[in-house]
């Protein structure tokens, strides 16, 4: 729910619930199912948003990022340059432990940080820079720019996506 809100938007969210609400609260049944709040939730978010949708609620759907190689360097203006790597995976699984590899091409979060993220007295301001960016299936690398020295980066390092192992989303950035 929390990545449905982060992509949606809360507004959105709460439209959806707020007429599932309207429609079925203090009713006697037929009681609503979970289709009708999709019926409703996918009304409100529109036809861009399916695939979303679909593999939030009707599949099992794992991913299994990493992020490895951080190196950063320091510029002559001062800046910092980062770049790492990203190893992308989607998979739906059929409830009885079999995996198939779907296609990824999906936004996730990326992020630069001073200190690690998830770990006590991490705060708002290690947060060096954190955007949302393309992901395909496969190993692709990212190069950015932050103004200070870069500790740790990650994919989703928030953890929103259901990460076969999200242990390996965060990775030391080495200085060169």
């Amino acid at each position: 729910m929390y990545w449905l809100k982060e992509v949606l938007g809360e507004e959105v969210l709460n439209r959806a619930l707020q007429k599932l609400l309207a429609q079925y609260a203090f009713k006697a049944a037929p009681y609503p199912a979970s289709s009708d709040f999709l019926r409703l939730l996918r009304a409100e978010a529109g036809p861009q948003h399916e695939q979303l949708i679909a593999d939030l609620f009707e599949h099992i759907t794992l991913y299994d990022l990493k992020a490895n190689d951080a190196k950063a360097r320091k510029r002559a203006d001062g800046r910092y340059e980062v770049t790492f790597s990203v190893e992308a995976k989607k998979l739906y699984a059929d409830g009885k432990g079999r995996e198939t590899e779907a296609p990824l091409d999906e936004g996730f979060e990326i992020g630069v940080f001073s200190a690690e993220p998830g770990k006590p007295g991490f705060k708002k301001s290690a947060v060096l820079l954190l955007e949302r960016r393309a992901l395909k299936s496969g190993k692709q690398r990212f190069s950015l720019v932050v103004d200070q020295e870069p500790k740790w980066v990650g994919v989703d390092p928030y953890n929103m996506r259901i990460d076969r192992n999200s242990d390996d989303n965060l990775s030391k950035v080495a200085m060169q």
